[in-house]
């Protein structure tokens, strides 16, 4: 068997535990459910991915890392964008100021938390050009961006809030994902 086998079949894993967690909602009679659930099993998969890209060569780890990226935004997408009801709500505000349930607001700073982290992991296994400083920034502005985007789109969607304490708490998530990426660094490069 070959060394980095069991590395692929630890990838394969939590990929397909990123697209089992978000698409269990769907597969449940009636209206869909996402929540505290979803959010941990979409967390947990992604970082059991994570476990297998360690040690792979450098081209290599870009394409397995890109593809994880690629599929965590997608899972946040399919849950950040679903339509929540039929109808559409009466008053429609963009960025509202309403303060979150605590448990939405943890759901949304711990869904941003891998999303951080393999922003940074992604650049800075290309070249690097910009350094670390800019990549930390990069990856800041990107998941933050990503953040705003949704929050402009859930705008359109019926039965969907702009909150603006949702962009805070996906904000927070990715500078805590970046954050424990750049901890990681230190302590295994030291």
């Amino acid at each position: 068997m070959r060394p980095h086998f069991s590395r692929y079949v630890l990838f394969g894993i939590g990929i397909a535990g990123i697209i089992v967690t978000v698409g269990s909602g769907w597969l449940r009679a009636g209206r869909p459910v996402f929540g505290m659930t979803q959010a941990a099993g979409l967390v947990l998969s992604t970082f059991l991915a994570l476990q297998s890209v360690q040690g792979i060569a450098f081209p290599k780890v870009k394409v397995h890392v890109g593809l994880l990226l690629l599929v965590y935004l997608s899972g946040m997408l399919f849950m950040g964008l679903r339509p929540l009801r039929h109808e559409l709500s009466a008053t429609r505000h963009f960025l509202v100021f309403a303060f979150l349930p605590r448990r939405d607001f943890i759901i949304n700073i711990v869904g941003f938390i891998p999303f951080g982290y393999l922003l940074l992991l992604y650049f800075m296994s290309g070249k690097g050009k910009g350094g670390l400083l800019g990549m930390t920034l990069l990856a800041v502005v990107a998941g933050t961006g990503t953040s705003l985007i949704l929050e402009i789109v859930q705008f359109y969607i019926p039965g969907r809030t702009s909150s603006l304490f949702d962009l805070i708490a996906n904000g927070m998530g990715t500078c805590f994902g970046v954050a424990y990426f750049l901890v990681e660094k230190k302590f295994s490069s030291g």
